[in-house]
């Protein structure tokens, strides 16, 4: 009886032991995807503020370009600030993301968090919008490229709208490939319901 009692004991250290570790390891994931996300929009955001305030050449008086011009200057223009505007909302999402949920209270308290739904949810649609907005912000800006040299501009509109359809289906979890929020936030649940 005694035996049994205790592999049952060491059965629930373990499982405790595991679920810590699998806590550590989805605050090490979010901490990266965090920062990864804040130095792509953060790079994104500053070269595209750096081609909104310079001058830049109207489409229309690139030689054989004339008569296949899609976007004038002005749309060109409104476009990159476009790109501009969603790159720097990713960089304050990521970054108050950052301070919201990795702060060393929250990290602490993530258990407590997690089972809380309404936390589930917030961590939820900032990852759905950090695994957006970036590659919006691409799109834009590949659209702009279509006013100058055109099949490089629509074959990077092309690519980069299908990395968001990917990131929208991963997000979501219509597909279960790769990392979908629901299934991170149900491995984080069922991990942290265990100890």
């Amino acid at each position: 009886m005694a035996k049994n009692a205790d592999e049952t004991e060491m059965a629930t250290t373990q499982s405790i032991v595991d679920s810590k570790a699998r806590e550590r390891a989805f605050i090490e994931w979010l901490k990266g995807y965090l920062d990864t996300i804040a130095l792509i929009a953060g790079l994104g955001s500053s070269i595209t503020f750096s081609i909104i305030v310079a001058e830049i050449v109207d489409p229309s008086s690139l030689g054989s370009m004339k008569n296949g011009v899609v976007f004038d200057l002005d749309q060109v223009r409104l476009i990159i600030s476009l790109g501009w505007c969603v790159f720097t909302i990713a960089v304050g999402i990521a970054i108050f993301a950052k301070i919201l949920f990795i702060d060393p209270i929250a990290q602490r308290n993530l258990e407590k968090n997690m089972k809380s739904s309404l936390f589930q949810y917030q961590l939820g649609v900032v990852l759905f919008l950090l695994n957006l907005l970036p590659t919006m912000a691409f799109t834009l800006i590949s659209l702009a490229v279509t006013a100058y040299v055109p099949v490089v501009g629509w074959l990077a509109t092309g690519c980069s709208g299908l990395a968001g359809l990917l990131a929208l289906v991963m997000s979501i979890g219509v597909l279960d490939i790769g990392p979908s929020i629901p299934r991170l936030l149900r491995d984080i649940s069922v991990c942290i319901h265990l100890s």
